[in-house]
């Protein structure tokens, strides 16, 4: 194994351990402002998901970039260990992505059900 597959194992490892609680939390933290019915920081928590699904297509996009680099570069040796895991890094962006769109839409609406009592009092 090459130092390079073995600092990429490494990161992905790290990655996913420090994504997997940070979403938990932010679940906890998203049950906790829907149950006091705070809208502000709700909207807040949903622009903060937004952000982290940018950064985690970011980081997809860019690993798969860096695996098409590996595979078409003839000179580059095809370091198929380090294309493999880098490969593997990029599908749990992908999925770091998707739970967190899903956590973020699920903010907004729970965030646009609080504000829609208010929408029809003000209509009367």
């Amino acid at each position: 194994m090459s130092m390079l597959t073995a600092l990429m194992m490494t990161l992905l490892t790290m990655v996913t351990f420090c994504m997997i609680p940070r979403i938990g939390f932010d679940w906890l933290r998203f049950k906790e402002y829907a149950k006091e019915d705070d809208r502000e920081n709700l909207l807040m928590l949903q622009r903060q998901e937004n952000g982290w699904v940018i950064r985690h297509l970011v980081c997809a996009l860019f690993a798969v970039a860096l695996v098409v680099a590996m595979k078409t570069c003839p000179n580059l040796g095809q370091p198929e260990r380090l294309a493999a895991v880098t490969a593997l890094y990029a599908v749990i962006s992908f999925c770091f992505a998707l739970v967190e769109s899903i956590l973020s839409q699920r903010i907004f609406q729970c965030a646009m059900a609080r504000m829609e009592p208010i929408r029809q009092h003000n209509d009367e």
